[in-house]
């Protein structure tokens, strides 16, 4: 994913797993005596911003002020580390403030200095040896720039209004070639000063962009620091400081990009370069052209390395497909036996010898594959491709909230496909989960840019070509829910049958289920592809084995069913209810391009629905289309910027309520609601039929950007679409 808010590493080998207590502890003892060795090198202890006492008498009223930032980054050191340094000085305004620093989070993996400075300027040094272990989501304000396996917290005592908390992480890891890191220059609340340094070897190529502010880095050729803290004259040191920085905008939906100050940087080493599309000349001259031709020479030049996979993967290919099929059907063969090949790393029958052996787990061998890097993904598909004599065309997109090509091109934010002239098909970077028809979200909220050129023209000849990728639609992305409820009146729960329908992004929203079907790779490698032979191994595979007495083909469809059944549960339960799932059924993974959907059935009660008020029952039919989104009154009127949706969607619920016997409902208008505009609308309708009431509602966001100037109309919309989440029906007992 590209959306920037926080800093974001490409990294490698990053290990945070849980450790027996001692070693625990001893590792952390070192590792802060090593984090401090690089503090006490590197910070500037006379820092005059972080002396600073007092606010502007015009934030008063803010419920605190961070009166200064020091973000501080050592990246591209020899030992393949980067350290940094995150310091905050935050003046506590009012009761809200006090409650929020109470209790103080922090990562396992970080070194924490905290300092409170107390009204009459005494300052107190916090212990953190008695933290704990959080369970709970924890608060925003102490996001890091690292984001390790587990949370502390602790309380700091007799925390007061006028207090100030001043406190510090300093943090290692390991990282890739890449430094990718983009931060909003604003907060939720204002910012007194902020500074942000960045040291970096200065034979990395260096891209920066500012957005919405005139703040700029200031290069320092030689002045950084080495991994150790020593000065370097082979590190490089970028600088920026910005002052008075009110707090951010609020607005629902905004695009960051066009409305918040925002910085991004983003460093690649020279061992990355062969597999990014810009050097210095071919970014600086913002030309989509010299970008494609980089992309295509990298396909070129790396073709030879991947030989030996493309040739074993093209093998089952060829088990499956002739010549004489259609572009389509090699071209769908290829990605989808390329997805199974990378994510299991040999073939199915060898994953079932191994796991029947010992000498591997299911969990070892499926699952470790999350996605393909674009460029690997280009090179593979099209050399598959072309041994088939399928031609293909590379497109590069950008995503429209990037605002122009400049900023696409300097910030590595240029999205790549393989585009099949003779099927008219575009196949997208994949995933363990993805089929080709899946675009990459950023795109679908909007692309333009748009570029193409032959990965056949060894000479590069060619410039690139212009075409117009389909714009997504609503149904593109589209979730489907079929409901039928009944009710047991003696106990008061409700029985409801469900059918969950998920299109394109939509099947993002099923996370949890979707990461089950990874596990899963190698039946629904046997379902997309009728391969006989490996399907004639699996039958041996489904005898006892000697280790546990179901076959292991048997064993892993149970567990892999039961993981999806819990995921499931979760999903639906509300809080202070009691839900029991009675049955689950997958009915396509959504993962082949013949069944693109996720499809899931299910039964299950649940006591959170129905409740008994004298004679009658009242039942929260609303709360069945899901959470919806509320306006505050406040943000209705004074918009100030265009809104930005994302991708277009569709939600559709079609719900049948069973009227019990001895119960009717004569009351439905409530239900009928129908608001539309050009950007988003809502309907909805019911009707009673016999003992059943059946209600529909249909809601869409058809355009991915509107103007601020129908920023009215859209609150309409949302407006009767959350009235609805509330309503509820009266089953009136008959007298």
């Amino acid at each position: 994913m590209r959306t920037y808010t926080y800093l974001l590493i490409c990294l490698i080998g990053l290990s945070l797993l849980p450790q027996d207590s001692l070693a625990q502890d001893r590792k952390k003892v070192k590792r802060d005596a090593k984090n401090m060795e690089f503090y006490n090198a590197v910070v500037d202890v006379n820092d005059k911003s972080f002396d600073v006492t007092t606010a502007h008498e015009a934030w008063k009223n803010e419920s605190y002020v961070l009166l200064a930032i020091n973000t501080y980054i050592n990246v591209g050191s020899k030992k393949g580390q980067l350290r940094g340094i995150n310091r905050k000085r935050v003046l506590l305004q009012d009761q809200n403030a006090v409650e929020l620093f109470t209790e103080f989070y922090f990562q396992d993996s970080e070194t924490i200095l905290i300092t409170l400075t107390k009204k009459n300027g005494e300052e107190i040094e916090i212990n953190t040896k008695d933290a704990i272990k959080v369970t709970t989501e924890v608060p925003s304000v102490y996001s890091s720039r690292f984001q390790s396996s587990q949370s502390y917290k602790f309380a700091i005592p007799n925390i007061e209004i006028g207090d100030i908390v001043d406190f510090t992480t300093i943090y290692s890891q390991d990282f890739g070639g890449i430094l990718s890191y983009a931060d909003a220059l604003s907060d939720s609340e204002p910012i007194l000063h902020q500074n942000i340094t960045i040291d970096i070897d200065r034979k990395w190529d260096i891209y920066r962009k500012t957005f919405n502010t005139d703040a700029i880095f200031e290069f320092g050729k030689g002045k950084g620091h080495a991994f150790d803290g020593s000065p370097d004259i082979e590190m490089n040191r970028f600088s920026l400081t910005t002052a008075n920085l009110e707090a951010s905008s609020d607005e629902n939906w905004e695009n960051v990009y066009e409305v918040e100050p925002i910085i991004k940087f983003v460093g690649i080493s020279q061992t990355f370069k062969s597999y990014y599309f810009g050097n210095n000349r071919a970014r600086d001259s913002l030309d989509v052209s010299a970008i494609l031709n980089k992309v295509v020479k990298n396909i070129q030049a790396d073709e030879a390395y991947y030989d030996p996979l493309t040739n074993s993967v093209l093998g089952k290919v060829k088990n499956t497909v002739t010549k004489t099929d259609q572009p389509k059907v090699k071209a769908d063969a290829c990605y989808y036996y390329l997805r199974e090949f990378m994510n299991e790393r040999f073939y199915p029958s060898k994953a079932i010898k191994s796991i029947k052996s010992g000498t591997e787990t299911y969990e070892s061998i499926y699952g470790d594959f999350t996605s393909m890097e674009e460029m690997v993904f280009l090179t593979l598909f099209t050399s598959m491709l072309r041994d088939f004599k399928v031609e293909t065309e590379v497109v590069a997109l950008l995503a429209d909230r990037m605002g122009d090509l400049s900023n696409a091109v300097t910030l590595n934010e240029l999205y790549f496909g393989i585009y099949v002239p003779s099927c008219d098909t575009y196949y997208w970077p994949m995933n363990k989960n993805s089929t080709h028809l899946d675009m990459p979200y950023e795109i679908m909220s909007g692309a333009k840019g748009k570029g193409m050129l032959d990965t056949k023209d060894k000479k590069l000849e060619n410039k690139p070509k212009s075409r117009m990728v389909p714009p997504v639609t609503a149904d593109h992305n589209k979730e489907k829910n079929v409901m039928s409820f009944s009710f047991n009146i003696t106990d008061y729960t409700t029985k409801i049958k469900k059918q969950m329908t998920a299109t394109g992004y939509q099947k993002k929203n099923y996370k949890s289920f979707i990461e089950e079907f990874g596990d899963n790779m190698f039946l629904d490698f046997l379902t997309m592809y009728n391969d006989r032979d490996i399907k004639d191994e699996l039958e041996d595979y489904k005898t006892k084995s000697a280790k546990d007495k179901k076959g292991v083909y048997e064993d892993f469809v149970e567990k892999s069913d039961k993981k999806m059944s819990d995921a499931f549960k979760s999903w639906i339960e509300e809080k202070d209810t009691k839900t029991d799932l009675l049955t689950f059924e997958t009915i396509s993974s959504g993962r082949s391009s013949d069944q693109p959907d996720l499809k899931v059935e299910a039964e299950y009660t649940t006591d959170g629905l129905l409740k008994k008020l004298g004679p009658n029952l009242i039942f929260d039919i609303g709360k069945n289309i899901g959470g919806q989104v509320f306006i505050e009154e406040k943000s209705k009127t004074g918009r100030k910027h265009d809104i930005f949706m994302g991708a277009a969607r569709l939600y559709e619920y079609q719900m049948e309520v069973e009227i019990p016997e001895g119960y009717f409902i004569e009351n439905i208008e409530s239900l009928h609601k129908s608001v539309t505009s050009e950007y988003i609308s809502f309907k909805s309708t019911a009707v009673i039929e016999g003992n059943k009431l059946k209600v529909n509602t249909y809601k869409s966001y058809d355009k991915p950007k509107a103007p601020k100037s129908a920023w009215n109309d859209i609150v309409k919309v949302i407006d009767e679409a959350y009235k609805f989440s509330q309503e509820k029906v009266i089953l009136k007992k008959k007298s």
